[in-house]
């Protein structure tokens, strides 16, 4: 399985099984941490972040980043690794860290909370300590992305919208695209 595969995987996970919201896969937005998530989600009790690791050599030199020495410059307050089945023992994760093994279509939660079930504030998981800034600066860089493919004045007019009025604005586009 190679590591897009595993980042797309991820991003379906985080979508399905998380609960997350906004869902972002390897988005080059630059943060002071230097860490580039390959798939991160945001939901209303804090984010989820999947590392995908396609070999063991990837995996290994992972623990070397500054980011990974110190959680507290890491971004994620549920920390995942998405790895093909059996790449990646339960007791080498770092602290905190959970793990979702991919085998063949399923996608197994081998270690960490299920995250349709965790309590943030009882789960020896979550990471307090984090960069908070780099998570609220990835989501700035994606909303800009938005702006700027839709133009500022739709942006905004999409923005400023009840979700109830632009649920029915795009049900109302499809109809008339059938």
């Amino acid at each position: 399985m190679t590591h897009d595969e595993l980042v797309e995987r991820a991003g379906g996970w985080l979508r399905r099984v998380a609960g997350c919201k906004v869902v972002m896969t390897e988005l080059s937005a630059v943060c002071r941490s230097g860490e580039i998530p390959d798939a991160i989600g945001w939901r209303e009790a804090g984010t989820v972040l999947v590392e995908a690791k396609a070999s063991r050599g990837d995996f290994l030199a992972d623990r070397n980043k500054a980011f990974r020495r110190d959680p507290s410059r890491g971004m994620g307050a549920l920390r995942y690794y998405m790895a093909p089945a059996g790449l990646i023992k339960v007791e080498e994760l770092p602290d905190r860290w959970g793990l979702l093994e991919v085998n063949g279509r399923r996608v197994m939660m081998s270690a960490g909370p299920d995250p349709r079930r965790w309590d943030a504030s009882r789960s020896e998981f979550w990471h307090d300590q984090r960069a908070t800034d780099c998570e609220t600066s990835m989501l700035l860089s994606g909303l800009n992305r938005i702006r700027i493919s839709m133009g500022d004045g739709e942006f905004r007019r999409v923005l400023h919208m009840r979700f109830q009025d632009r649920q029915a604005e795009l049900l109302a586009g499809r109809q008339e695209a059938a």
